[in-house]
């Protein structure tokens, strides 16, 4: 196995264990009734982007090389 394949399987487990972990604290939003769980929503809301965002520069990392690779076939 190689380095990158670890280093994406450990970033995988990471992902994912943090997105449950906001999933979890998302489903404690069931109403927002209150200026404080306004900011919590908005909290939660910010952490599911950050993740979004760590997921999608991820993906890149790994198919830039084979996207600059079709370029350069083409």
């Amino acid at each position: 196995m190689s380095d990158n394949t670890l280093m994406t399987r450990d970033f995988a487990a990471a992902w994912i264990a943090k997105r449950d972990a906001v999933m979890n604290t998302a489903a404690e939003v069931t109403a927002v009734t209150s200026d404080q769980e306004l900011q919590f929503a908005g909290e939660v809301q910010t952490e599911i982007s950050k993740l979004v965002k760590k997921l999608e520069t991820e993906r890149k990392a790994v198919t830039a090389p084979i996207d600059d690779m079709k370029r350069a076939i083409m």
